[in-house]
């Protein structure tokens, strides 16, 4: 769902369909293969047609000569209508990469229709719900921090929305939606001083990452890339605390509704025994999520045989990774106390009325 997030991300983004300014849609009308480099024998240089799709030179045929292109295997060679994207410059025009926004539309569209056929109004209002959050993201948190607002403030309050419009529009506007809501929101509150203490203990400072790199040598090197570490910490671990907190406020309110004469410590005692199950699958979920992202420099790093295994495990990125997955995992394991408390004490005393 990560990478799903930011395609729509990007989307919403004031970016449209169409390729704006020097960037325009074209097709490959001819491709000559087999044209080798002999200072990297390795690459395959290709000589490519290709027709401009759209804008002013919509309809020209332009040349991409074998000095331009090159590919490393065989599988990446360009073939007879692949669509791709080209940039004109002072030289004239290059391929910079596929045209891939007509599959992706159609792996969305796909997306959309299992969701609503087996999710039904849930799944639709839960994919609402999604493309609003990120609608805070791009229009709110964004925005904010490029301004020059605290990255670590911008991302808690745009949390606090995205928590409880996400989990409203999912689940609707009942009275279990409302304890799972206030349980999200304080667990979020302890996940930001968890978080806070880890990285500041650990010695971060959000450099572990080739992107924070260019926004601290790029236009934006004002940014705090600590608080823009601690706010992604917070923002990622929202997605797995609305499900830890509806699930066990719902389990609750059905354990109450089955048997009404539970009282508080009853009805906390079997909610938490749902609770330590859920804990025990969405820790190990959580931490093969964060593995997932970085693998490819997981193993650039392990090949690295100039430095002992010790030096590379206290770089900033491993480093970084593990108070991600560590703040995150205590946070989910904080939620199932805190909601199953919360829930509890409000369905028991609503019986008692």
């Amino acid at each position: 769902m990560k990478k799903f997030a930011l395609l729509f991300l990007f989307l919403f983004s004031n970016v449209a369909f169409a390729v704006p300014g020097d960037f325009v849609r074209g097709e490959v009308t001819r491709a000559q293969n087999g044209v080798f480099d002999e200072m990297f024998p390795e690459q395959i240089s290709q000589q490519l047609s290709v027709k401009i799709l759209d804008g002013e030179k919509s309809g020209v045929s332009v040349e991409i000569p074998a000095s331009e292109l090159s590919v490393r295997t065989e599988l990446q060679k360009f073939e007879l209508g692949d669509a791709v994207i080209l940039n004109e410059t002072e030289k004239g025009f290059s391929v910079i990469d596929r045209n891939r926004i007509p599959a992706l539309i159609w792996i969305i569209a796909i997306f959309f229709a299992v969701v609503a056929a087996v999710g039904k109004w849930s799944g639709l209002r839960s994919l609402l719900g999604l493309i609003l959050s990120i609608l805070v993201i791009a229009k709110f948190i964004i925005p904010q921090i490029l301004s020059g607002a605290n990255p670590l403030v911008t991302n808690l309050i745009g949390g606090f929305g995205i928590a409880t419009i996400s989990i409203y529009l999912a689940h609707g506007f009942r009275k279990r939606t409302s304890i799972a809501v206030l349980a999200t929101i304080l667990t979020l509150v302890i996940a930001f001083f968890v978080a806070q203490s880890f990285v500041v203990g650990a010695q971060l400072f959000g450099l572990g990452s080739e992107e924070s790199l260019y926004l601290q040598f790029g236009l934006l090197g004002k940014i705090d890339l600590r608080g823009l570490l601690l706010g992604g910490i917070l923002i990622g671990t929202i997605g797995v605390l609305d499900d830890v907190t509806t699930t066990q406020v719902a389990s609750v309110d059905e354990i109450q509704k089955a048997q009404p004469t539970l009282g508080k410590k009853d009805l906390y005692r079997r909610g938490f025994s749902v609770g330590r199950e859920h804990i025990a699958s969405m820790i190990n979920t959580l931490a093969l999520a964060y593995i997932s992202t970085g693998l490819p420099i997981f193993l650039l790093l392990a090949m690295n045989p100039d430095r002992p295994s010790w030096v590379i495990f206290n770089s900033e990125f491993f480093a970084e990774e593990i108070v991600r997955t560590i703040a995150g995992s205590i946070a989910l394991i904080l939620a199932v106390p805190i909601s199953t408390a919360l829930a509890a004490y409000f369905f028991e005393k609503n019986e008692k009325k």
